[in-house]
């Protein structure tokens, strides 16, 4: 069993270690941004698969090695209380997937039925596997893993020392909105809006499970299904009434259903932190 999180002796105060990870996740993305298009001789505002998938090994290689190395140098703290322990990591990691999954796919059905949205299929059978198989595999280097990672495991294990449980969640949350914002992934109200409910769905698994994987596959998830049907990476659907979609078929509807199911589901598992904050309060 892992120590507790008070157990630890820091380097330095909370403040500056939940900072200087902030600072540094962000200053990493900004730099591996233009980086990554560099050697493709792409523009800013142009798309290309190859500059995608550098970025895509850079932010993994670098955000998740920022995590890691601040958790055992700066934290002292065992790598385990990141949320990466145990055994279950797949098959959290496919919970996670089909909390949002089944209740989406239902949702994007009944959406169809009733005329608000219309579908089509840019590509064989064949192909749209191969381009979903890639994008997959994209998305969990360049977003979900690192994200994951940084947000619901080290600023999150870290906030926990000394918020409570819901204080913990919209804290790293908004440190998530923020990141967006300086990156340059949020652009406008609606997507910061996006940006801080996702973060605090992420971080309601995060403490509902006491792991980031659920949370890494619900991130893979949803990514992938969005950005295969936004089309502006890899477009294999024709859509309308794509804000329709995206409001109730990959947001409300799965995010209201999916994580009250799963609650229930793990109803039995008190600790919202793994090995770590056991006496904390859970409110």
């Amino acid at each position: 069993m892992s120590p507790p999180a008070s157990a630890h002796h820091p380097r330095l105060a909370l403040p500056w270690r939940v900072g200087f990870v902030f600072v540094a996740v962000t200053a990493a993305l900004i730099v591996i941004t233009p980086a990554a298009r560099s050697p493709f001789g792409v523009a800013a505002d142009e798309y290309h698969r190859g500059a995608h998938a550098l970025r895509a090994l850079l932010t993994a290689v670098v955000l998740c090695g920022i995590a890691v190395l601040a958790c055992r140098w700066l934290d002292r703290r065992p790598l385990a209380q990141l949320g990466i322990a145990g055994g279950g990591a797949v098959r959290m990691a496919l919970v996670g997937a089909a909390m949002w999954l089944l209740p989406a796919l239902l949702a994007t059905v009944g959406c169809v039925a009733l005329g608000w949205v219309r579908i089509d299929l840019l590509h064989s059978p064949a192909a749209l596997l191969l381009l979903v198989a890639t994008q997959v595999v994209l998305v969990f280097l360049l977003e979900a893993l690192p994200e994951e990672l940084v947000f619901r495991g080290y600023l999150f294990v870290n906030l926990a020392e000394r918020l409570r449980r819901w204080g913990t969640i919209l804290a790293q949350a908004a440190l998530f909105a923020a990141w967006g914002v300086l990156v340059g992934s949020v652009d406008d109200p609606m997507r910061l809006a996006i940006f801080l409910g996702f973060g605090v769905g992420l971080g309601y698994l995060r403490a509902l499970t006491g792991t980031i994987w659920a949370g890494v596959g619900l991130h893979v998830a949803f990514q992938t299904v969005a950005q295969l049907l936004s089309g502006t990476q890899a477009p294999a659907f024709s859509v309308t009434g794509f804000s329709v979609l995206t409001f109730l078929a990959l947001g409300v509807v799965p995010f209201g259903v999916g994580l009250p199911i799963l609650e229930r589901l793990l109803r039995s598992r008190p600790a919202w932190l793994p090995g770590a904050a056991a006496s904390a309060p859970s409110r």
